[in-house]
């Protein structure tokens, strides 16, 4: 393919991000809550309550044997009580984004494939911000949203064009695939996307380069670490487990990565890695519930 012939392949991908439809207004509202320190949780409880299927959504994830809760959740207000700010967000952002992949059921197994994923790396991501130390849980939106320029490919695409592109199996890393076959990739495609919905830019940073942390102009621990969550879910997806799957994710002991973690608080070796392996099964496993709930 030649030059001029990604050139156009790329200006209908960017016009497609550009009718992509807007998340709620209520995601941006919560955003804006959760980011403001003055907030309070009564403001946050307003917000989700007043959107009825989404509250009763999230009231029955609260209850769910994944936050290990002692007693019933009965309300919004109760889970913000018990779970926290942080936490309830995450989970409507969970519950919206879910929505907003199988609202495009015409792709079948490919969206809902992508959807396990992208959950599943949030799960990862948080286990190895938690690791590192920080408790900014918006590496856990980052883990979410990370693969959203996909979504966008997929829906730009016929089933037999996305064959030609990623293959009859999706590589661990396809951006140089997208790259050879449309001029561009998921992850440019993805940040323009959310840079339209006024995401922050740190999220802008995780999804635009979270195959190459370290070229990230700023904010390079959440591409960071949404790189090696990616690795991480992706190798739960295929049935990778313990030290077979660990042993696939020791090239981030390499510089640069290797360096960059070091840098961030957590320094990479290879037990480091078997342990993050092993903590991130264990939070998947017990997130299948919390996955049925969202569907």
């Amino acid at each position: 393919m030649n030059d001029s012939s990604k050139k156009k392949i790329a200006i209908q991908l960017i016009a497609q991000v550009n009718d992509f439809p807007p998340l709620p207004a209520v995601v941006t509202r919560i955003l804006q809550v959760t980011a403001d320190p003055e907030s309070s949780l009564d403001k946050l409880a307003a917000i989700v309550e007043a959107e009825v299927g989404l509250s009763a959504s999230v009231i029955k994830m609260a209850n769910s044997p994944f936050f290990g809760l002692s007693r019933e959740v009965s309300s919004i207000s109760h889970a913000l009580a018990v779970l926290g700010m942080e936490e309830v967000r995450n989970m409507v952002l969970a519950k919206v984004m879910f929505n907003t992949f199988t609202s495009y059921r015409k792709k079948g197994d490919m969206v809902n494939s992508l959807w396990r994923h992208s959950f599943y790396s949030a799960l990862a991501a948080k286990t190895i911000a938690e690791n590192m130390g920080h408790d900014d849980n918006g590496l856990f939106v980052a883990g979410l949203i990370h693969d959203i320029g996909k979504l966008v490919i997929f829906l730009a695409f016929s089933r037999e064009s996305l064959e030609k592109i990623y293959g009859k199996t999706e590589n661990l890393d396809d951006s140089k695939k997208e790259i050879a076959y449309l001029g561009l990739n998921h992850e440019d495609l993805g940040r323009l996307l959310i840079k339209s919905w006024l995401f922050p830019e740190t999220l802008q940073m995780a999804v635009g380069y979270h195959h190459c942390p370290e070229s990230a102009p700023a904010h390079q621990l959440y591409p960071l670490v949404v790189r090696l969550a990616d690795i991480l879910a992706q190798l739960n997806v295929v049935g990778m487990e313990g030290e077979e799957g660990a042993a696939l994710c020791l090239p981030f002991l390499d510089p640069p990565l290797a360096g960059l973690f070091a840098e961030h608080g957590l320094p990479l070796t290879a037990a480091t890695i078997k342990e993050l392996f092993r903590q991130t099964e264990k939070a998947f496993a017990q997130a299948d519930d919390l996955v049925a709930l969202l569907r």
